[in-house]
């Protein structure tokens, strides 16, 4: 398919992702209009040290990972450890991500994942509230500490909700659980032990020697230009999305360009990778990974595969109603005419 695709996302690797994204993917943006502990969540990351068990539970899958925060003046470190499964370390500083596969003596570095509630925070309630509503839902008690449990939930059926228990005493989410439209819980990140302050000697493995790993980096992107975002349309886009970024970077089995297009609702995001059709489609129809769905579909020439943490409706919705502009399948003279991404 392509290096961004569900298929890359598999096992552990998906689930340290997700870890990455949930628990530290946030920066601090301050809006006053969101929930008072939406903004104490995004805080709580930069205030404090820790290290902690997370598990994972989705699909049937159970897998645990180390993680250890710890945070500095020019910002935050965090290392992630796979418990069980394959060994995978993934390690963010700042921004910078960099994935650790010792079994393959391989390093991957670079790479940018979404944060859903940074998002949430630059986007306000005013956005949010059309498609989502912000509950308290009582406390509770996670890894031995009380906490805030509240509810973001989708009021539609073309995203997911979500739960979250939040640590009382430092604001910390200690509790994921992303509910599907039918009401039952499709995946679930929550910590199972949680200790406050630097780690102790001897309690957290000793750094690897990457020095004599193979170093590759991550498929490179590079922003479109406004005459190639214009290129492409999408006739029908699913209430409240819009295209945020339009980026084009090489496909992983051929030196075709691929153009990756992300949409977000202010909260969910889904990719969208456009792909020359070489041979036969790399994926058609609907595939399910864990939290996150894909929906591949042919269209004028083209693959398309969209992937993201919505259901496949509004996946389908987007992938079928992509378009390039001008394209005129017999060959003629294509249409002049243009749209920017995202309009109709």
């Amino acid at each position: 398919m392509n290096p961004y695709s569900i298929s890359d996302t598999s096992h552990l690797r998906a689930t340290i992702i997700l870890l990455a994204i949930f628990v530290l993917g946030w920066q601090p943006v301050a809006r006053a209009e969101v929930p008072t502990w939406l903004s104490r969540m995004v805080q709580a990351k930069t205030n404090h040290d820790f290290t902690g068990t997370l598990v994972y539970m989705g699909d049937g899958a159970l897998e645990s990972a180390l993680v250890i925060h710890r945070k500095n003046k020019d910002g935050s470190t965090a290392r992630f450890i796979s418990l069980n499964g394959p060994w995978i370390e993934i390690h963010r500083t700042n921004d910078r991500l960099i994935q650790v596969l010792p079994s393959k003596n391989k390093v991957v570095d670079g790479g940018r994942w979404p944060a859903p509630f940074d998002m949430a925070l630059r986007s306000g309630s005013e956005r949010l509230s059309h498609h989502y509503r912000f509950e308290e839902a009582g406390t509770d008690r996670v890894a031995m500490r009380p906490c805030l449990r509240t509810v973001v939930k989708s009021i539609d059926d073309l995203r997911f909700s979500y739960k979250l228990c939040l640590d009382q005493e430092t604001g910390l989410l200690l509790d994921v659980q992303v509910i599907d439209t039918d009401g039952s819980i499709r995946q679930q990140v929550m910590f199972t032990q949680l200790h406050l302050g630097p780690p102790k000697q001897g309690d957290v493995p000793a750094e690897l020697d990457i020095s004599q790993f193979r170093h590759q980096q991550s498929n490179a992107e590079t922003a479109m230009t406004a005459g190639e975002e214009q290129s492409w349309r999408i006739d029908t886009l699913p209430a409240g999305f819009v295209i945020t970024s339009a980026r084009q970077g090489k496909a992983e089995t051929a030196q075709a360009t691929m153009t990756h297009l992300i949409l977000s609702d202010g909260l969910a995001s889904v990719s969208v990778f456009i792909n020359t059709l070489t041979d036969k489609p790399a994926l058609t129809g609907a595939m399910r990974k864990g939290v996150l769905n894909a929906y591949g579909c042919v269209n004028e020439g083209m693959q398309i595969t969209a992937v993201g943490e919505v259901p496949i409706k509004t996946l389908e919705m987007i992938g079928l109603s992509l378009h390039r502009v001008g394209f005129v399948p017999d060959g003629t003279e294509p249409s002049r005419t243009s749209a920017t991404p995202g309009s109709k």
